[in-house]
């Protein structure tokens, strides 16, 4: 693994700083997991005049027959194999800005890509959106932006210590003074993910395809109006992914669509909270009653898993359209505290 950097500071005035900066890195021979190496052959797979690989399909084959696999003994071979390589770049933009009256806020954003041919080391489990691999000896089939790729992220943080007159004492200000707001807002866009058949159309040999991490994945049709970029509908929770954009494959046929090349919903957060302290004059005791609220707008986070579209026979799964629980964050919480410190 390479890493590298390059940062720019400049304080803009006394109480304001920005922080611009380039964060790269690149990686080679790293491992990656694939479920099952048992699989037809290199050398009797073709490809057709449009970039498809074809696999064997005689009559056997067709009519339920063995598969011509790499080992016919055995059902399944997992493998790790060390030829994945990886690439990130990302721009990062920090403003701090300390202002009168015990106002203070940070913000900071991310513009950043990743790039590899499998994100797993160790299984097709190890994330919610990791798909397995389309055929187990062309590794481009693969490639793609990282299960955890981000594009977009933005971070605001903020607290305000309140100030209390300070014509005020006594009981007036024990009560109205020590109160201080801070929070938290959190936007990003959606991570990657793929969608699936949940049969081995294209003869590969694949034990895994049924299962949920599964990798063969179905034609994109990219004649279709509205269809040449992320094929969901954002905004639509009930029917987030655009059937009309796919097509299943024909029988011995590795379908076209790339590897997380769809995109989830983006995320929303905003936390806040509300810190009341009673200090003593006395010695360093302090007394602080906390109300925290996460999830303040109870905003539903959806986040996408690997997704099966076509049934056995080709027939569009409705219901893999739309989003359920669980959500990436959890729903409105609110806790009340009081510490005590010395």
């Amino acid at each position: 693994m390479t890493q590298y950097n390059l940062t720019l500071e400049r304080q803009l005035m006394a109480d304001a700083a920005l922080t611009v900066g380039y964060v790269g890195s690149r990686g080679h021979n790293l491992p990656r997991s694939i479920e099952d190496v048992n699989q037809v052959p290199l050398s009797l797979v073709t490809q057709s005049a449009d970039g498809h690989y074809l696999f064997p399909t005689n009559p056997a084959v067709r009519n339920g027959g063995p598969i011509p696999k790499i080992n016919p003994n055995f059902s399944r071979i997992a493998a790790t194999v060390w030829d994945d390589s990886s690439q990130y770049n990302a721009l990062i933009v920090d403003l701090t800005k300390r202002f009168s009256h015990g106002l203070f806020f940070k913000t900071a954003y991310t513009l950043s890509r990743s790039t590899d041919y499998g994100s797993n080391t160790f299984s097709d489990n190890e994330s919610t959106n990791t798909s397995g691999a389309a055929y187990a000896f062309i590794r481009d089939l693969q490639y793609g932006v990282s299960d955890f790729d981000v594009t977009h992220r933005f971070v605001l943080s903020y607290s305000w210590a309140i100030p209390a007159p300070t014509s005020m004492t006594g009981a007036a200000r024990s009560l109205l003074g020590g109160w201080e707001v801070g929070g938290i807002v959190t936007a990003q866009s959606g991570p990657p993910f793929s969608v699936t058949l949940t049969n081995d159309q294209a003869r590969t040999g694949d034990s895994r395809t049924r299962s949920t991490s599964g990798g063969q994945r179905p034609d994109f049709n990219a004649s279709v109006a509205g269809c040449s970029d992320n094929a969901t509908n954002p905004n639509n929770p009930y029917n987030f992914i655009r059937f009309e954009c796919f097509s299943f494959p024909a029988l011995g046929t590795l379908g076209s669509l790339g590897r997380n090349t769809l995109r989830g919903p983006g995320l929303k957060d905003v936390d806040l909270s509300l810190f009341k302290t009673w200090a003593f004059s006395q010695d360093r005791r302090r007394v602080q009653f906390r109300i925290e609220t996460f999830n303040l707008f109870n905003t539903a986070n959806f986040q996408v898993p690997k997704t099966k579209i076509f049934d056995g026979s080709g027939n569009i799964i409705q219901t893999s359209g739309v989003l359920t629980a669980p959500t990436a964050t959890p729903e409105r919480q609110i806790q009340f505290a009081l510490k005590f410190g010395w």
